[in-house]
């Protein structure tokens, strides 16, 4: 009750009257202890026996853990955290892309466009985000996809593997592609990186709860785009009579399971960091006004931060003190 007594005051605090919520708490408290006391020296003047007052306790100890249980199970707050966060962001990217998907067969069957590539994915992003902001889940719809009293993500989940938060990791990028993550994110408050499908975010010294938000839908898109542009696996076809001595050749199968794996392993580079961050820029207004509508707050993000490291860099200067076209900041 102690560790998380502040949490359950805060959320209940509405308009910001959190005196009177403790004040109410802490007499209800009492009520409740001063019942219990009165249960328990009701049970010893019933009688002292020790046979007696163990079975007390062994029938009200459960049934004291199973309340305890019941009231963390429906004490639910719309506060994000890294779990329900990915949930999120990956029905929403597949929900955006499935709307771009069909929006394409707008384009003129030979390829013909007015914009340019990056011109092009921001318009597709602005176009389908409005429309995806439906597919963005409730409380009530995470609650059975969560484990662990809402916490925690089930074996398999297939959403993307980043690790938030913590020291920068250069992973396993090159100086060259070190230089060209710094270049395309140099104005925004997190940095991207990653080692094989893993991605790691970095937060900026200074980073807020929206900047946390916004660098998982990033973070999500980019591996959606790194599936999408994996090669399709290939399962090699046998003849009959490699079909007929299958069971004798497991090795085989291993080393084509392995390959088939390996082969739809999303593939991270630092053009579809690029590709991504122009979606995520364009999408971004209409993803935070869907999660303003469906409930959630988004002045807070729990998350494993143990050793609260952030990084810091300064914006390149083009010499005319460029600004960032997405964000506004200032170059230099």
């Amino acid at each position: 009750y102690g560790a998380s007594h502040v949490t359950f005051t805060r959320h209940l605090a509405r308009q910001g009257n959190v005196g009177d919520i403790v004040a109410k708490d802490d007499s209800q408290m009492t009520v409740a202890h001063l019942l219990g006391t009165a249960s328990g020296v009701a049970l010893l003047a019933a009688s002292h026996a020790t046979p007696f007052l163990f079975a007390d306790y062994t029938v009200l100890v459960p049934i004291h853990f199973a309340a305890t249980i019941a009231l963390v199970r429906s004490a639910r707050f719309e506060v994000l955290h890294q779990a329900n966060l990915a949930l999120i962001c990956h029905d929403f990217v597949v929900s955006a892309s499935k709307t771009a998907a069909a929006s394409t067969e707008k384009i003129p069957a030979d390829g013909s466009s007015a914009l340019d590539p990056v011109a092009a994915i921001a318009a597709a992003a602005a176009a389908a985000a409005p429309t995806a902001v439906d597919s963005i889940p409730t409380m009530d719809d995470l609650e059975p996809r969560l484990t662990w009293f809402g916490e925690w993500l089930p074996a398999g989940s297939r959403v993307a593997d980043v690790r938030l938060g913590g020291r920068f990791e250069p992973g396993s990028l090159t100086s060259a592609e070190i230089a060209d993550v710094l270049d395309a994110m140099q104005y925004e408050s997190y940095l991207i990186t990653w080692t094989g499908a893993r991605i790691h975010i970095a937060l900026r010294v200074g980073a807020g709860p929206r900047d946390i938000i916004k660098a998982y839908l990033h973070a999500t898109r980019l591996h959606h785009d790194a599936l999408a542009n994996a090669p399709p696996a290939t399962t090699p076809t046998a003849p009959p009579a490699a079909i007929a001595n299958a069971t004798a050749d497991t090795s085989a199968t291993t080393a084509d399971s392995a390959a088939a794996s390996a082969a739809t392993t999303p593939r991270l580079t630092t053009t579809l960091l690029r590709a991504s961050k122009t979606w995520a820029d364009a999408a971004w207004p209409s993803f935070l006004a869907g999660l303003t509508k469906k409930g959630w707050r988004t002045d807070a993000v729990f998350f494993g931060d143990s050793d609260g490291s952030r990084v810091d860099w300064t914006p390149v200067d083009d010499g005319g003190g460029s600004d960032d076209p997405a964000t506004g900041r200032k170059g230099g």
